[in-house]
């Protein structure tokens, strides 16, 4: 069976300037199935931000506080890894990546030299990537329609 979320990871701290551009995540969720996704977060300065996300119904498993541990289990057990932030480089990119997660973010700092599976600046460019990501290519692939698709090419052969 599929696993019923993806599961994102976002690891950084923001802040009240909003210099992360976390304004971004919210602007996000609006646009996304909350049976789809789920978030790991893992940074301080979240609560507010989180809290109507999560009485709206989406899936957050949150710690305001870095414990190494955590953050290992975040890594091994999330699909990606989301950066919204416009500076050097977050090192929680270069964990990911070591970790074998696919990255989304922004292509600026060291995260040109790593190289990102999925990059954004803007609004518009972070929703279609989840848009995309949001896709199942396979989802009519079963057994039943296998079959089916079978049965109509024997039919076919048959008939000729």
């Amino acid at each position: 069976k599929p696993r019923r979320f993806q599961i994102v990871a976002i690891l950084t701290n923001v802040y009240p300037d909003g210099c992360k551009r976390e304004e971004m995540f919210t602007d996000l969720v609006k646009t996304l199935d909350k049976k789809q996704w789920a978030f790991r977060i893992m940074g301080s300065g979240w609560s507010d931000i989180l809290a109507p996300l999560v009485a709206d119904g989406l899936q957050v498993d949150y710690f305001a506080e870095f414990d190494a541990d955590i953050n290992q289990k975040i890594l091994e057990s999330s699909d990606y890894c989301l950066y919204f932030g416009q500076d050097v480089g977050s090192m929680a990119i270069l964990d990911a990546k070591n970790a074998g997660l696919r990255t989304i973010s922004t292509p600026q700092g060291f995260h040109l030299d790593i190289g990102l599976d999925y990059a954004f600046d803007t609004q518009e460019e972070l929703n279609e990537v989840f848009r995309k990501l949001s896709e199942n290519s396979v989802k009519d692939w079963t057994w039943k329609n296998y079959a089916k698709q079978h049965l109509k090419i024997w039919k076919q052969l048959l008939k000729n």
